[in-house]
């Protein structure tokens, strides 16, 4: 019985291929890990968003009961500056 093989050219092109197919597809895997921690990341990313918004929103609303609507505040200083002109 008389057994065929490929030729030497050809075997090395059919490793090629699969190694580079091999290498495809653990990127590929790895991606999708990498994406589905920053889909993680981002959805916590968001709670601690709309948590620190909404503190900020109340806080506001704080202040606007305490010194009156049409005012600004200068961060690095604090100084309340009145947007409305008094008479």
């Amino acid at each position: 019985m008389n057994q065929k093989k490929l030729e030497n050219s050809e075997l090395s092109k059919l490793k090629s291929l699969n190694s580079a197919h091999s290498t495809d597809v653990s990127m590929l895997a790895q991606n999708e890990i990498d994406i589905s921690r920053l889909s993680k990341k981002k959805e916590n990313l968001i709670v601690r968003f709309e948590s620190s918004e909404s503190n900020l929103l109340h806080f506001e609303s704080d202040l606007i009961e305490k010194y009156g609507k049409g005012i600004r505040i200068d961060l690095p200083t604090g100084n309340i500056i009145s947007l409305t002109i008094d008479d």
